[in-house]
């Protein structure tokens, strides 16, 4: 089986995961980054701030995409709310369609008929087999509702059967007017993937030797695209067409997945990790140290004439707290400057409040 990894983004898989999360109506999934952000810290004990840095632009360019685009009423909205699966809509299997260059238009009505049913085979995740067997909206109505299909995709069915020309081209239309949104962020976008395509790499390298998403790939795949992805968050998304065999698979990569991956490995044992911290803090000489860098960064001689202590002992001290990165050093020519972080202090506050002030999740401690 070969990978082969494309280092620039998929626009309209940007596109797709962008208003796919948007429009989303399976309950308990955030429906922004900003969302899953918090969702994500909160399920892995995980300071928010410690995230934020990461993610904060990302979640700045998400909000301000959908500010730019008119907004979708609720046939539009239809194209992209996923019931199951996360790309388990009719989005994809129109992007699939576009892929292969289909036209709906200027197909035969048996050769049009095939087609919608792939949608919605794909819509209802492959659960009627006798789908292919509709000939017409009457039968489709009935197969829908003898399987105990929901209102809302059998809504999404029957509407897509009816005028399926007419929502190729809404998905075309809006699809360009959201790579268009994006097109606009594409110096934030290509600086973020210039600084995590490293870590879309070894995302890669660890997905190849675990097995855990290979194994869900059929035999007949021989050739996965690899896409590093920005609207993706958090996850790992192999996708192909189930109704097409031969056609190769495309596996999405969050940009962010590695550090996240590593924050929740260091996390998943706070104890361990408030020990240490809290056994940096427990010396007044290091306190004190931390409260002077409050109003502004200082360098050893000003920390030696405030607080009285040698330059040695400044500096022993400091190297404790640089370890767990309460202060930040920074070289100005010959001057080295001490400064608080205050990302990693927020991070020390609510890791503290995570571990004693909230209740636990069922299975922790």
């Amino acid at each position: 089986m070969e990978f082969v990894l494309e280092t620039q983004l998929n626009p309209r898989a940007e596109c797709l995961f962008l208003l796919s999360r948007h429009c989303n109506q399976m309950p308990d999934v955030p429906n922004s980054i900003f969302a899953g952000v918090h969702w994500y810290c909160e399920l892995h004990n995980i300071p928010d701030s410690v995230v934020a840095p990461m993610v904060d632009s990302l979640a700045q360019i998400e909000a301000e995409v959908l500010q730019g685009l008119p907004e979708l009423g609720s046939a539009e909205r239809l194209l992209f709310q996923s019931h199951e699966d996360f790309w388990t809509n009719l989005a994809w299997g129109f992007s699939f369609l576009e892929e292969r260059g289909v036209e709906l238009a200027q197909l035969a009505e048996g050769e049009r008929r095939e087609i919608v049913r792939q949608l919605l085979q794909l819509v209802l995740n492959h659960q009627i087999p006798d789908l292919n067997k509709v000939e017409d909206l009457p039968t489709l109505i009935q197969l829908l509702n003898e399987q105990g299909i929901s209102t809302e995709v059998s809504w999404a069915c029957v509407t897509v059967w009816r005028d399926p020309v007419e929502y190729q081209r809404k998905f075309r239309q809006i699809i360009r007017e959201t790579e268009t949104q994006l097109a606009g962020k594409q110096q934030a976008l290509s600086a973020m993937l210039e600084k995590y395509l490293p870590d879309v790499q070894s995302t890669l390298k660890k997905v190849k030797t675990t097995g855990n998403i290979v194994n869900e790939i059929p035999a007949y795949i021989q050739k996965i695209t690899v896409y590093p992805s920005a609207m993706l968050f958090g996850q790992v998304l192999l996708v192909w067409n189930r109704e097409m065999l031969g056609e190769h698979a495309y596996l999405f990569v969050s940009l962010h997945y590695w550090a996240l991956d590593r924050l929740t490995a260091q996390y998943s044992d706070n104890s361990k990790l408030l020990a240490n911290q809290a056994k940096t803090m427990a010396d007044v000489r290091r306190v004190e140290l931390l409260k002077a860098l409050r109003g502004k960064p200082l360098c050893n001689q000003e920390l030696v004439e405030l607080l009285g202590y040698s330059q040695a002992n400044v500096s022993y001290h400091m190297t404790y707290l640089q370890q767990e990165k309460f202060v930040k050093v920074e070289k100005r020519g010959s001057r080295i400057e001490y400064s608080l972080n205050r990302e990693s202090m927020q991070a020390f506050v609510e890791l503290i409040q995570a571990t004693f002030l909230q209740q636990p999740r069922s299975g922790q401690g």
